[in-house]
């Protein structure tokens, strides 16, 4: 199906993108379009306008200085599975490398899928693990929106109308180890449940606090509260009820990625894998 028409603009600052979209009504961002694209091709999104952010050079950057990582709007998920990033962060790495296929990860944007914002999407749930802060802007300002409270409902986001998302700043400290794992029934696969966990482990090999959000468990990443369970013990000693309560966690649907009772076994199973793995990058095993 051929998309319906639309006007196109590609600027080549920040400042002419956010004008363009705040005179244009109705408009989309493109960057990777890896999700955009196809919703066109289907007339499921009929926009008036894309504004192509592609051609604006400072948003494509991934830099780590003073305990905090930040990337811009054009940052690929490839740059993310290839790239340097801090130990304490290699979360992103994992949601890049399971995501998609070759393709999708050479296009897509970090930025781009939380503003998609999936319910089965990977960034979503690793965002609000590590606490990022999302940069919001507009020709009225920029402002911050903590990734807790950015999605508001499947493909709904706090993002108004005439702003874009233009960057992600992700604080890290030691003792810090963070991890993503997903269940997909194909490579290029939406999650039928995954995992993101971020652990802070003391001196003495005891979790001190951990977080754990689920995706594809609701219409947002969900935050499931486990410092009751794991805080003062291992992964191992907290497996099983680790499992019983990112199981009992979320409202899903049956579909063809599996029933309601699989898709709870397998988000326990999930949040002890990504537990594990987090906890063994903070101790730096």
């Amino acid at each position: 199906m051929r998309p319906p028409d639309f006007e196109y603009s590609g600027p080549g600052t920040l400042r002419e993108a956010l004008e363009y979209l705040d005179s244009r009504p109705g408009s989309k961002v493109l960057a990777g379009g890896q999700s955009l694209i196809p919703l066109l091709k289907t007339r499921l999104a009929s926009p008036a306008a894309l504004v192509d952010i592609n051609g604006i050079s400072e948003l494509s950057y991934i830099t780590t200085g003073r305990g905090v990582l930040r990337f811009g709007a054009l940052a690929r998920h490839r740059d993310f599975e290839l790239g340097e990033l801090p130990r304490q962060l290699e979360i992103f790495r994992d949601v890049s490398k399971q995501l998609g296929d070759t393709q999708v990860r050479n296009m897509g944007t970090a930025c781009g899928s939380m503003a998609h914002a999936d319910p089965a999407g990977d960034w979503g749930p690793a965002a609000v693990a590590v606490g990022a802060r999302l940069i919001v802007e507009s020709v009225d300002g920029r402002r911050e929106v903590m990734a807790r409270n950015f999605f508001k409902g499947p493909f709904s986001t706090d993002l108004r109308e005439n702003e874009i998302l233009v960057g992600v700043e992700v604080p890290f400290s030691e003792g810090q180890g963070t991890a993503y794992t997903k269940l997909k029934r194909k490579t290029d696969d939406f999650a039928t449940v995954g995992a993101a966990v971020s652990v802070r482990v003391s001196r003495g090999g005891s979790i001190e606090s951990a977080t754990l959000v689920l995706a594809g468990a609701g219409e947002v990443p969900v935050a499931v509260e486990i410092n009751d369970v794991v805080k003062g013990r291992t992964p191992d000693e907290a497996a099983d009820e680790i499992k019983k309560v990112a199981g009992q966690a979320g409202e899903y649907q049956e579909d063809l990625r599996g029933s309601v009772e699989y898709k709870r076994e397998m988000a326990g199973v999930m949040a002890l894998r990504s537990l594990r793995s987090a906890y063994s990058r903070a101790r730096g095993d």
